[in-house]
């Protein structure tokens, strides 16, 4: 391991892409020698220039929490198997994580630390609820009447998103400079 620089001279953005330069010029270790701590380092640096934020930070928590601790060489199909099958009883989490190996397991076959992803072809795990009960008018009416009584800003977000359909996340991070002539523009980053 070497020191690339120290926080606050350089920022987040800078040591990344010191990183990335810092593993171009290392010759790439053969499957052998990568630990997949380090292939996660790798992944998460690497990845932090093209995917969004909260899908990367979920990526890494379902890889650093559920992927087995162990060489990439044995990362074998019955292993990462058995790591998802212990998520059978959370079948949304499940579903989450095996997406984060799957895409994990190909960016490695992709810059040459496995030959083949151990879970090509495999099935998905889990699935992912989804909704299918919606509001009735009168309920709606009654959300909307209880959240005049709660204080700002929790009952305002409430009603926003009963006004807008939007997600949580998003009406709950608007910023004023996103309203203009009464319109909600929301940036990319935030959808």
């Amino acid at each position: 391991m070497r020191t690339l620089g120290r926080y606050p001279k350089m920022s987040l953005k800078q040591a990344r892409q010191a990183a990335l330069v810092a593993f171009d010029e290392e010759e790439t270790a053969t499957t052998s020698d990568v630990e997949v701590a380090d292939a996660i380092d790798q992944f998460v640096i690497h990845k932090a220039r093209t995917l969004r934020e909260k899908t990367l930070v979920e990526y890494e928590r379902h890889l650093r929490k559920q992927f087995p601790r162990i060489r990439l060489r044995d990362a074998s199909r019955a292993k990462l198997l058995a790591a998802l099958d212990k998520l059978a009883d959370r079948p949304s989490e499940q579903h989450h994580a095996h997406t984060a190996f799957s895409v994990f397991l190909n960016w490695c076959v992709e810059r040459g630390l496995l030959e083949a992803s151990p879970i090509a072809g495999l099935k998905k795990q889990g699935h992912n609820n989804k909704r299918d009960r919606i509001l009735s008018d009168e309920e709606l009416a009654i959300v909307w009447h209880r959240a005049g009584e709660v204080p700002h800003p929790f009952g305002t977000i409430v009603r926003l998103l009963i006004l807008t359909g939007q997600r949580r996340g998003e009406i709950a991070s608007l910023q004023p400079e996103w309203i203009e002539d009464g319109w909600i523009t929301l940036p990319a980053a935030h959808t």
